[in-house]
């Protein structure tokens, strides 16, 4: 009905319809000096925040005392804000133009428009007109690009929006070239990340191999020793008996590391608030000993998700060990949650010493440790775990102000 209506009102123009009158009458000067500008924009910067800030100084001079604002389609086909001279104004307008379907006709009609203020056809006054312009590359649709003025649409001229026009085809070339560059980027991080997935999943088959090996070959013989040690002990050297105490727990910690994550694990819909509650009860000792503050922040009315509640507490706990050993004077622990997109995300942070930064990028390696008495199996497991409920974990480090690691899980509808 809106549209019917805009389509055929008097008040409405683009660029063909302008008169030649009005052309005559206003002279637009320093064409080519714009037009240069935007193109060396576009040319050399690689930043494509300063690109929308040349445009939008640019537009500014062609259109006095205008709002602008850029917006570009997700992958959903809808606007969503870029980068805007105002506060929600603009916002709330394409929303209304959007719902009335006058986006989507000028994306169609590829024109720059001049379109009044929807109250227009409401009370018949017009307070404000918009200039849009499609930002369309070939036939794929990038996006808009508006500006709010006081200026009437008679006091427009085709020059004027010509050069907009203009404006509008650079920057969406800026636009899908930065789109590309993040691309091929997160691209490139992709590879790396799954290279070391490759390294990873090699080490973790060969300590599986290896632990197999180790455990058949010394199991028994340990056993044995361990058996005559604790018959005999008063006559055996105290050393000895630590020694092969010490053997017998690492080839059990090679045992568990081995059978630590199954190939595969059964899944329930569960909701990871209380599955973090449950494990900070396990946990209630460490902090009265080494006295440390929990601060639980977490979301309420969070969707579920699918995991398993064993394994999940089995990550939690380890990394609140982690986070209490890292506070051994004692310090504050975090423990957040919030729906970003469609994952939750889980913090766990510490204000304890932090790690080194050479050592953030092993920490999930197998067998790597830093502790005295540490396995070098616990973070591994963790990250096979998330990585089993199809999440991410990652960790970020400041040295003498603590450490936080960042849990991705999928919300359950999405699977």
């Amino acid at each position: 009905m809106m549209l019917n209506t805009f389509l055929t009102d008097q008040k409405f123009c683009d660029i063909k319809k302008l008169s030649k009158e009005n052309t005559q009458q206003k002279i637009h000067s320093g064409k080519n000096v714009h037009l240069q500008k935007i193109f060396d924009a576009v040319s050399t910067c690689t930043n494509i925040v300063e690109v929308i800030n040349i445009a939008t100084e640019v537009s500014n001079t062609i259109v006095a005392e205008s709002e602008s604002g850029f917006f570009l389609f997700n992958e959903k086909k809808q606007l969503s804000l870029f980068s805007s001279s105002s506060n929600n104004f603009l916002e709330k307008s394409v929303q209304r133009y959007v719902n009335d379907g006058i986006i989507h006709w000028i994306m169609k009609e590829k024109k720059t428009m001049i379109v009044p203020e929807l109250t227009y056809f409401v009370f018949g006054t017009i307070t404000k007109n918009f200039v849009i312009v499609p930002l369309i590359i070939g036939n794929e649709e990038i996006g808009i690009f508006i500006l709010a003025t006081n200026e009437k649409q008679e006091d427009f001229i085709h020059d004027e929006l010509s050069l907009l026009s203009i404006i509008g085809n650079y920057v969406a070339v800026a636009i899908e070239r930065w789109k590309t560059r993040q691309e091929l980027v997160q691209a490139w991080v992709d590879i790396k990340e799954k290279q070391t997935q490759l390294v990873q999943a090699t080490r973790l088959a060969s300590v599986g191999e290896m632990t197999a090996t180790i455990i058949h070959e010394i199991k028994n013989p340990l056993q044995i020793l361990s058996s005559y040690i604790e018959l005999y002990k008063e006559k055996i050297d105290e050393t000895v008996h630590q020694q092969v105490k010490k053997l017998v727990t690492l080839s059990r910690r090679f045992f568990d590391y081995a059978r630590a994550v199954p190939e595969t694990i059964e899944f329930t819909s569960l909701h990871i608030n209380n599955v973090i509650k449950e494990t900070l009860e396990f946990a209630s000792h460490l902090f009265c000993s080494e006295k440390i503050v929990v601060a639980l922040e977490l979301e309420n009315k969070l969707p579920t998700i699918r995991g398993n509640t064993i394994c999940l507490q089995q990550v939690f706990l380890n990394l609140i060990i982690n986070a209490c050993d890292a506070m051994s004077d004692g310090g504050k622990l975090f423990v957040r949650t919030e729906m970003i997109n469609d994952y939750i995300r889980i913090q766990i942070c510490d204000t304890g010493n932090g790690i080194i930064g050479e050592h953030l990028s092993k920490i999930f390696q197998p067998l790597f440790t830093t502790k005295e008495h540490g396995s070098g199996l616990g973070l591994s497991v963790c990250r096979q775990i998330i990585q089993q409920h199809k999440g991410t974990i990652s960790v970020h480090s400041t040295q003498e102000k603590g450490t936080t690691f960042s849990i991705f899980l999928p919300l359950e509808e999405m699977l």
